[in-house]
């Protein structure tokens, strides 16, 4: 079965975006340090937005549940069996608590973010976000004062 993973741009009124910085791992050390979106794999049979707003949560603090969201496209490596959904959210968070996956986040207007070492998967990520905030420069956002510790259950 292909894994899925579903990710979040999270932007907020000031038009800047979330960025978290991936976390150093012994057993995993690739991606450390590389910049990352909130987000990640989906259970078996969870569907994509469910997916979304539960791994939001375990990885920042902050359930995305009544923020707007879109579908903003979908990347990966086809011939590895892994895809990635990417979600654009629409929310002004003030308190993040991060998870131990990632070791510090940032908000980083769009210029700020095309500078980063994406990883290739994400080459018309940029592209696609320019189009849509064009398309929704009037959007509405969430707004969240406070992130909760996320337990499992």
């Amino acid at each position: 079965m292909p894994r899925v993973s579903a990710k979040a741009v999270i932007v907020n009124s000031d038009n800047k975006f979330l960025v978290l910085t991936n976390s150093y791992w012994p057993s995993n050390p690739g991606p450390a340090y590389a910049p990352d979106l909130p987000g990640g794999s989906l259970h078996r049979g969870e569907a994509l937005e469910r997916g979304l707003i539960r791994e939001v949560q375990e990885e920042i603090g902050i359930n995305i549940s009544a923020a707007p969201r879109r579908q903003l496209m979908q990347c990966g490596v086809p011939f590895a069996g892994y895809s990635v959904v990417v979600y654009m959210v629409w929310a002004n968070i003030r308190d993040i608590r991060l998870d131990t996956e990632h070791c510090m986040f940032s908000w980083l207007t769009l210029d700020e973010m095309r500078a980063q070492p994406w990883w290739g998967g994400y080459r018309h990520l940029f592209a696609e976000l320019e189009k849509h905030l064009q398309l929704n420069g009037q959007a509405d956002f969430a707004e969240y004062r406070q992130a909760i510790s996320y337990a499992a259950g």
